[in-house]
């Protein structure tokens, strides 16, 4: 009787094993979905796909995130700072203030705070967000090139155009330096810095820019790609503005 018993505990064990594991692979499942249509521009599909990793596992950090970028991109800050709150409380508990994923929730938060022109919050998460990285996974790698830049987005919005600029040439020489001059996101820094140069009157160097990072999206682009679009439009509205 008691053999019996020890296996139907053993058997009853296995399969809530296995059913806790097939409710992982699903919620998975759904949230790469999901990121692939937020890649993609589908953010309706992108959202139903997120609330149903998160209906079947509702402690899914990830999931989470993703519904603050797909709110944070429509403009719904609310509900974008939410979700990210959420994301960032999950991630300190099950991974600690060191990890990677929690630093870019402090970083995402920094973004939305921004938006909404909490300046003093916005500041307070993204220099969090970069001291923590440059701490513990150091300074040659693209993503702390990624908060670099959205640093550099803060100053400008306050004002404090050295720093916003210093922000920017030192993210593109790391992504020049990680990724060389013909990656995407090289080319998207160059268009960014381009922006900030038209935006505070150097037109030479924002020209400069703009070709550069046309230059390379055409080599590397389709034609039809919305990041070459933009870099045409970027350089065709600049030379209007200056001609």
């Amino acid at each position: 009787m008691k053999t019996k018993l020890l296996a139907l505990v053993i058997l009853l064990l296995i399969i809530t094993q296995g059913s806790l594991f097939a409710q992982t692979e699903d919620a998975e499942f759904y949230y790469n979905r999901g990121r692939d249509y937020l890649e993609k521009g589908n953010y309706n599909q992108a959202m139903e796909d997120f609330y149903q990793a998160l209906a079947i596992k509702p402690d899914y950090a990830d999931a989470q995130d993703g519904l603050g970028e797909v709110y944070y991109t429509e403009g719904d800050y609310d509900k974008a700072e939410l979700f990210v709150l959420e994301a960032k409380d999950i991630r300190e508990r099950t991974l600690g203030k060191e990890h990677p994923d929690y630093v870019e929730s402090l970083n995402n938060l920094g973004l939305i705070y921004m938006a909404i022109g909490e300046y003093d919050r916005a500041k307070r998460y993204l220099l969090e967000a970069l001291v923590i990285w440059k701490q513990v996974l150091g300074t040659g790698h693209p993503k702390y090139a990624t908060f670099l830049n959205n640093l550099g987005a803060f100053y400008y919005s306050i004002g404090e155009y050295d720093r916003a600029e210093g922000c920017y040439l030192e993210a593109i020489a790391i992504l020049r330096e990680v990724l060389g001059s013909e990656h995407p996101n090289y080319a998207l820094l160059l268009n960014n810095l381009g922006g900030f140069y038209h935006a505070v009157g150097n037109y030479n160097r924002a020209e400069n820019y703009f070709l550069e990072a046309l230059a390379i999206r055409k080599r590397i682009l389709s034609p039809v790609h919305p990041d070459y679009a933009l870099s045409m439009n970027n350089l065709s509205s600049l030379i209007f503005y200056t001609r």
